[in-house]
């Protein structure tokens, strides 16, 4: 998991806890959340942050495998990670003093994320709110989502699923169940150019999609707008 966000309003209605899960199914090149498309814990860069590699250094000594697999250096700061030749081990990040190097990604239990969306009760019951799943796609980790999701039924709480559709329709047989609200993005209407765009085919969405609104579940739509992508007519 990436994050819990708390009093979000803009995933679902009213108040939210909003819980981002990694792993995607999807690689969109518009990603406005890239460091949740791998579903493990991955370091990352935040050059700014750096003190100074001659400075420092303690990312560089910290690395088995040699910092020149992997860190960029620049003007005296590390500026990005090689993804090809990164190791993950994550020793980078544990070692950096600054936070210039992070590790995107943390372990939860399912208790712990439910504990933190109950604290928050109060102000569901009276904007009409709840916990939603997002990522990522929370499916790529759907049992462990299909938990979260009934532990907040089992109290009461308004549920909503972020999710790509890109997933088999058993899968969404099982945990819509415990869904009160679903969103999903269509990123493009044409086969080729979603798989350009975001490296998989539409099929299996659109279908998804209309097998969700033959349910009559609740469901939200979203297209985000990308100039030069697909904002044509």
């Amino acid at each position: 998991m990436t994050n819990i966000q708390r009093f979000t309003v803009h995933d679902g209605p009213g108040i939210r806890t909003e819980v981002f899960l990694k792993g995607c199914p999807l690689n969109c090149k518009w990603c406005s959340n890239p460091e949740s498309i791998k579903p493990n814990p991955e370091a990352g860069v935040y050059p700014d942050r750096c003190i100074g590699v001659e400075k420092c250094g303690f990312c560089l000594s910290a690395c088995p495998a040699g910092e020149k697999n992997f860190l960029v250096t620049e003007n005296n700061r590390v500026m990005a990670i090689n993804r090809d030749s990164y190791t993950a081990c994550l020793s980078c990040a544990k070692a950096c003093p600054a936070n210039a190097l992070i590790t995107w990604g943390k372990m939860y239990t399912v208790q712990e994320i439910v504990d933190t969306v109950l604290e928050d009760v109060p102000f569901y019951v009276k904007s009409g709110g709840g916990v939603t799943l997002s990522g990522g796609d929370p499916l790529v980790q759907w049992k462990f989502s299909l938990a979260i999701l009934k532990e907040c039924k089992e109290h009461d709480i308004h549920t909503c699923l972020e999710t790509e559709q890109h997933v088999s329709p058993d899968i969404l047989n099982i945990v819509y169940p415990f869904v009160d609200l679903v969103i999903a993005d269509i990123k493009h209407m044409d086969p080729q150019k979603h798989r350009e765009y975001t490296g998989v085919g539409n099929e299996l969405i659109l279908h998804n999609i209309a097998e969700t609104a033959k349910k009559e579940m609740p469901l939200v739509i979203r297209i985000p707008v990308i100039p030069g992508h697909n904002d044509s007519r």
